[in-house]
Protein backbone atom coordinates (compact mmCIF):
# COMPACT_ATOMS: atom_id res chain seq x y z
CA UNK A 1 0.00 0.00 0.00
CA UNK A 2 1.75 2.73 -1.38
CA UNK A 3 1.32 6.25 0.37
CA UNK A 4 -0.75 5.22 3.20
CA UNK A 5 -1.91 7.07 6.01
CA UNK A 6 -1.80 6.47 8.88
CA UNK A 7 -4.26 7.27 12.27
CA UNK A 8 -2.73 9.35 15.20
CA UNK A 9 -3.87 6.50 17.15
CA UNK A 10 -2.08 3.78 14.86
CA UNK A 11 -0.17 1.87 17.93
CA UNK A 12 3.30 1.46 15.29
CA UNK A 13 2.70 5.42 15.03
CA UNK A 14 2.48 6.07 18.46
CA UNK A 15 4.92 3.01 20.47
CA UNK A 16 6.33 1.24 17.47
CA UNK A 17 4.23 -1.46 18.16
CA UNK A 18 4.86 -3.81 15.08
CA UNK A 19 7.13 -5.21 12.92
CA UNK A 20 8.95 -5.20 9.52
CA UNK A 21 10.92 -7.16 6.67
CA UNK A 22 13.07 -5.72 4.21
CA UNK A 23 12.77 -8.49 1.44
CA UNK A 24 15.44 -8.13 -2.33
CA UNK A 25 13.79 -9.26 -4.91
CA UNK A 26 16.14 -10.10 -8.11
CA UNK A 27 13.93 -10.69 -11.55
CA UNK A 28 10.70 -10.42 -9.59
CA UNK A 29 11.46 -13.50 -7.22
CA UNK A 30 12.48 -12.71 -3.32
CA UNK A 31 15.59 -13.71 -2.06
CA UNK A 32 15.81 -15.79 1.23
CA UNK A 33 11.87 -15.31 1.91
CA UNK A 34 11.49 -18.52 4.13
CA UNK A 35 13.76 -16.63 6.24
CA UNK A 36 11.85 -13.53 6.61
CA UNK A 37 8.62 -15.43 7.00
CA UNK A 38 10.47 -17.34 9.57
CA UNK A 39 11.36 -14.31 11.24
CA UNK A 40 7.94 -12.16 10.98
CA UNK A 41 6.28 -15.38 12.14
CA UNK A 42 8.44 -14.90 15.63
CA UNK A 43 8.01 -11.74 15.33
CA UNK A 44 4.34 -11.88 15.76
CA UNK A 45 4.50 -14.36 18.35
CA UNK A 46 6.51 -12.50 20.89
CA UNK A 47 4.40 -9.23 20.08
CA UNK A 48 1.45 -11.48 20.46
CA UNK A 49 -0.19 -9.89 17.51
CA UNK A 50 -3.80 -11.15 16.22
CA UNK A 51 -2.63 -11.82 12.57
CA UNK A 52 -1.68 -15.47 10.56
CA UNK A 53 1.20 -15.23 8.39
CA UNK A 54 -0.09 -16.69 5.27
CA UNK A 55 3.30 -16.46 2.86
CA UNK A 56 1.80 -17.13 -0.65
CA UNK A 57 -0.68 -14.25 -0.18
CA UNK A 58 2.54 -12.24 1.05
CA UNK A 59 4.38 -13.09 -1.95
CA UNK A 60 1.63 -12.29 -3.72
CA UNK A 61 0.74 -8.84 -2.35
CA UNK A 62 4.58 -8.08 -2.69
CA UNK A 63 4.96 -8.30 -6.61
CA UNK A 64 1.32 -6.32 -6.78
CA UNK A 65 3.59 -3.90 -4.81
CA UNK A 66 6.59 -4.14 -7.04
CA UNK A 67 3.78 -4.05 -10.51
CA UNK A 68 2.44 -0.28 -9.04
CA UNK A 69 5.78 1.10 -8.44
CA UNK A 70 6.15 2.25 -11.88
CA UNK A 71 9.54 4.23 -11.20
CA UNK A 72 11.12 1.03 -11.10
CA UNK A 73 9.94 -0.60 -13.89
CA UNK A 74 12.87 -1.22 -15.70
CA UNK A 75 15.11 -2.23 -12.37
CA UNK A 76 16.08 -6.19 -12.27
CA UNK A 77 16.58 -5.82 -8.15
CA UNK A 78 14.47 -3.67 -5.56
CA UNK A 79 13.41 -4.14 -2.09
CA UNK A 80 9.89 -4.50 -0.71
CA UNK A 81 9.25 -3.52 2.89
CA UNK A 82 6.60 -5.51 4.80
CA UNK A 83 5.63 -3.56 7.51
CA UNK A 84 2.60 -4.75 10.84
CA UNK A 85 0.96 -2.79 12.89
CA UNK A 86 -0.94 -3.77 16.07
CA UNK A 87 -3.57 -0.90 14.86
CA UNK A 88 -5.13 1.43 15.94
CA UNK A 89 -5.39 1.55 19.53
CA UNK A 90 -6.70 4.10 22.86
CA UNK A 91 -4.28 6.24 25.01
CA UNK A 92 -1.93 4.12 27.22
CA UNK A 93 0.44 0.92 26.39
CA UNK A 94 -1.96 -1.59 27.01
CA UNK A 95 -3.05 -3.40 23.89
CA UNK A 96 -6.66 -3.28 23.06
CA UNK A 97 -9.29 -5.61 23.98
CA UNK A 98 -10.35 -7.10 21.69
CA UNK A 99 -7.68 -6.88 19.10
CA UNK A 100 -7.66 -4.21 16.62
CA UNK A 101 -7.48 -5.47 12.87
CA UNK A 102 -3.74 -5.45 12.34
CA UNK A 103 -2.48 -3.32 9.66
CA UNK A 104 -0.28 -4.34 6.60
CA UNK A 105 1.52 -2.00 4.81
CA UNK A 106 3.55 -3.22 1.28
CA UNK A 107 5.78 -0.66 -0.06
CA UNK A 108 8.63 -1.44 -3.03
CA UNK A 109 11.88 0.72 -3.13
CA UNK A 110 15.06 1.00 -5.06
CA UNK A 111 18.16 -1.08 -3.86
CA UNK A 112 20.36 1.40 -1.43
CA UNK A 113 24.16 2.37 -2.89
CA UNK A 114 26.62 0.15 -1.21
CA UNK A 115 30.26 1.62 -2.03
CA UNK A 116 32.77 -0.69 -3.42
CA UNK A 117 35.37 -0.07 -0.74
CA UNK A 118 33.37 -0.56 3.03
CA UNK A 119 34.49 1.35 6.28
CA UNK A 120 33.41 1.31 9.66
CA UNK A 121 34.33 2.60 12.93
CA UNK A 122 32.86 1.36 16.36
CA UNK A 123 30.22 3.58 17.88
CA UNK A 124 29.63 4.54 21.63
CA UNK A 125 26.00 4.07 21.05
CA UNK A 126 25.09 1.22 23.53
CA UNK A 127 22.52 -1.95 22.56
CA UNK A 128 19.79 -2.87 25.54
CA UNK A 129 19.91 -5.88 26.72
CA UNK A 130 16.70 -7.70 25.84
CA UNK A 131 15.75 -11.29 25.48
CA UNK A 132 12.47 -11.04 24.83
CA UNK A 133 13.00 -8.41 21.75
CA UNK A 134 16.21 -9.43 20.42
CA UNK A 135 16.57 -11.01 17.23
CA UNK A 136 12.96 -9.79 15.88
CA UNK A 137 12.64 -7.03 13.80
CA UNK A 138 10.42 -4.84 15.48
CA UNK A 139 9.76 -1.62 14.85
CA UNK A 140 11.13 0.90 17.61
CA UNK A 141 14.99 1.06 16.50
CA UNK A 142 15.67 4.00 18.16
CA UNK A 143 19.03 2.83 18.99
CA UNK A 144 20.13 2.32 15.66
CA UNK A 145 18.81 5.90 14.76
CA UNK A 146 20.74 7.05 17.07
CA UNK A 147 23.70 5.16 16.57
CA UNK A 148 23.67 6.17 12.95
CA UNK A 149 23.82 9.62 13.53
CA UNK A 150 26.96 9.21 14.98
CA UNK A 151 28.41 7.87 12.10
CA UNK A 152 27.60 12.12 10.76
CA UNK A 153 29.78 13.58 12.96
CA UNK A 154 32.78 15.27 12.58
CA UNK A 155 31.91 15.78 8.97
CA UNK A 156 31.21 19.56 7.71
CA UNK A 157 29.19 18.58 5.02
CA UNK A 158 27.27 15.96 6.86
CA UNK A 159 28.26 13.41 5.09
CA UNK A 160 29.20 10.31 7.23
CA UNK A 161 32.69 8.97 6.88
CA UNK A 162 32.41 5.75 7.50
CA UNK A 163 29.50 3.98 5.50
CA UNK A 164 28.98 1.63 9.01
CA UNK A 165 29.33 1.63 12.38
CA UNK A 166 29.66 -1.32 14.87
CA UNK A 167 27.91 -1.06 17.79
CA UNK A 168 28.38 -2.96 21.43
CA UNK A 169 25.50 -4.03 24.14
CA UNK A 170 25.42 -2.45 27.80
CA UNK A 171 27.39 -5.38 28.66
CA UNK A 172 30.11 -4.05 26.17
CA UNK A 173 29.87 -7.58 24.01
CA UNK A 174 30.23 -6.66 19.95
CA UNK A 175 26.83 -7.28 18.88
CA UNK A 176 26.11 -5.65 15.27
CA UNK A 177 26.00 -2.88 12.88
CA UNK A 178 23.47 -0.28 12.65
CA UNK A 179 22.26 -2.24 9.60
CA UNK A 180 24.38 -5.26 9.43
CA UNK A 181 25.27 -8.42 10.75
CA UNK A 182 28.99 -9.07 11.41
CA UNK A 183 31.15 -11.83 10.78
CA UNK A 184 35.13 -11.88 11.47
CA UNK A 185 37.59 -14.14 10.43
CA UNK A 186 40.29 -15.16 12.97
CA UNK A 187 42.94 -17.70 13.45
CA UNK A 188 41.30 -20.00 10.71
CA UNK A 189 37.81 -19.34 11.58
CA UNK A 190 34.49 -17.12 10.67
CA UNK A 191 33.18 -15.68 14.01
CA UNK A 192 29.71 -13.25 14.45
CA UNK A 193 28.51 -12.16 17.63
CA UNK A 194 26.20 -14.10 19.93
CA UNK A 195 22.61 -13.17 19.69
CA UNK A 196 21.20 -14.30 22.40
CA UNK A 197 20.46 -11.44 24.34
CA UNK A 198 20.81 -8.23 22.04
CA UNK A 199 20.71 -7.83 18.27
CA UNK A 200 18.74 -8.44 15.66
CA UNK A 201 18.77 -12.43 14.10
CA UNK A 202 20.30 -12.13 10.62
CA UNK A 203 17.97 -14.22 7.63
CA UNK A 204 21.43 -14.62 5.91
CA UNK A 205 23.66 -16.53 8.01
CA UNK A 206 19.89 -18.80 8.96
CA UNK A 207 20.11 -19.63 5.28
CA UNK A 208 23.19 -21.22 5.82
CA UNK A 209 22.66 -22.73 9.16
CA UNK A 210 19.54 -24.34 7.49
CA UNK A 211 21.07 -25.75 4.21
CA UNK A 212 24.46 -26.55 5.22
CA UNK A 213 25.64 -24.62 2.62
CA UNK A 214 28.93 -22.79 2.13
CA UNK A 215 32.65 -24.25 2.62
CA UNK A 216 32.92 -22.85 6.05
CA UNK A 217 30.48 -22.75 9.28
CA UNK A 218 30.34 -19.62 10.93
CA UNK A 219 30.35 -19.85 14.71
CA UNK A 220 28.73 -17.57 17.09
CA UNK A 221 30.80 -16.48 20.29
CA UNK A 222 30.67 -13.71 22.84
CA UNK A 223 33.61 -11.31 21.66
CA UNK A 224 34.87 -7.22 22.00
CA UNK A 225 36.40 -5.03 19.71
CA UNK A 226 38.58 -2.19 21.08
CA UNK A 227 39.04 1.00 19.26
CA UNK A 228 42.37 0.16 17.77
CA UNK A 229 41.27 -2.69 16.84
CA UNK A 230 42.07 -5.37 18.78
CA UNK A 231 39.82 -8.08 19.23
CA UNK A 232 39.31 -10.55 22.18
CA UNK A 233 36.96 -13.36 22.28
CA UNK A 234 35.32 -15.09 25.71
CA UNK A 235 37.22 -18.89 25.34
CA UNK A 236 35.12 -20.11 28.46
CA UNK A 237 31.53 -20.12 29.81
CA UNK A 238 30.80 -18.14 33.15
CA UNK A 239 28.79 -18.53 35.69
CA UNK A 240 27.97 -15.02 35.85
CA UNK A 241 26.80 -14.79 32.47
CA UNK A 242 26.01 -10.59 33.35
CA UNK A 243 29.28 -9.91 34.17
CA UNK A 244 30.43 -6.74 31.88
CA UNK A 245 32.56 -7.48 29.65
CA UNK A 246 35.44 -5.34 31.50
CA UNK A 247 34.90 -6.44 34.70
CA UNK A 248 35.53 -10.54 33.11
CA UNK A 249 39.27 -12.06 34.64
CA UNK A 250 42.10 -11.63 31.72
CA UNK A 251 41.77 -15.38 31.52
CA UNK A 252 38.82 -15.55 30.23
CA UNK A 253 39.56 -13.82 26.87
CA UNK A 254 41.33 -14.97 24.15
CA UNK A 255 43.10 -12.18 22.16
CA UNK A 256 42.66 -12.95 18.39
CA UNK A 257 44.01 -11.12 15.31
CA UNK A 258 41.57 -9.85 12.54
CA UNK A 259 42.45 -11.81 9.61
CA UNK A 260 39.69 -10.54 7.81
CA UNK A 261 35.66 -8.67 8.45
CA UNK A 262 33.03 -8.77 6.92
CA UNK A 263 29.05 -7.22 7.16
CA UNK A 264 26.14 -9.02 5.78
CA UNK A 265 22.12 -8.24 5.48
CA UNK A 266 19.45 -9.85 3.12
CA UNK A 267 19.67 -6.74 0.92
CA UNK A 268 23.56 -6.49 0.21
CA UNK A 269 24.81 -10.05 0.69
CA UNK A 270 28.13 -10.51 2.29
CA UNK A 271 30.45 -7.70 1.66
CA UNK A 272 34.67 -7.84 2.85
CA UNK A 273 34.89 -4.51 4.79
CA UNK A 274 38.48 -2.44 4.07
CA UNK A 275 38.78 -0.24 7.08
CA UNK A 276 38.01 -0.03 11.11
CA UNK A 277 38.55 3.38 12.50
CA UNK A 278 41.03 4.07 9.72
CA UNK A 279 43.10 0.61 9.99
CA UNK A 280 43.28 -1.17 7.12
CA UNK A 281 42.32 -4.83 7.41
CA UNK A 282 43.65 -7.36 5.78
CA UNK A 283 41.64 -9.63 2.92
CA UNK A 284 41.24 -13.12 4.82
CA UNK A 285 41.21 -16.29 2.45
CA UNK A 286 38.51 -17.84 4.24
CA UNK A 287 35.93 -14.93 4.46
CA UNK A 288 36.73 -13.88 0.99
CA UNK A 289 35.74 -16.93 -0.38
CA UNK A 290 32.48 -17.33 2.12
CA UNK A 291 31.78 -13.86 0.25
CA UNK A 292 31.56 -14.84 -3.17
CA UNK A 293 30.41 -18.59 -2.11
CA UNK A 294 26.87 -17.01 -0.83
CA UNK A 295 26.80 -14.06 -2.51
CA UNK A 296 26.95 -16.54 -5.73
CA UNK A 297 24.52 -19.08 -3.99
CA UNK A 298 21.62 -15.97 -3.06
CA UNK A 299 22.23 -14.41 -6.62
CA UNK A 300 23.71 -11.06 -4.84
CA UNK A 301 25.85 -9.19 -7.13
Amino acid sequence: MSGAVFSELDRCFRYGDGLFETILFVDQEPVLFDEHILRLIRGVQRLALDYVVDPANLLKRCRLARNTATELASAQRHVVRVQLSRGEGGRGYTPPDPPSIVREVITCHAIPLIPDVIKVRLLDTRLMISRLLCGIKHCSRLEQVLAASELLTGNKNGSACCWEGLMHDELGFLIEGTRSNIIIETKGRLLTPLLDRSGLRSTLLDSLNASNAGSEAVKSVRMRLDVDGELQVLDQVLNDEWLPADRLPPTAWEACPIDGLALCNSVMGVRPVSELAEIKLPNGRLITNFAAELNARCGYA
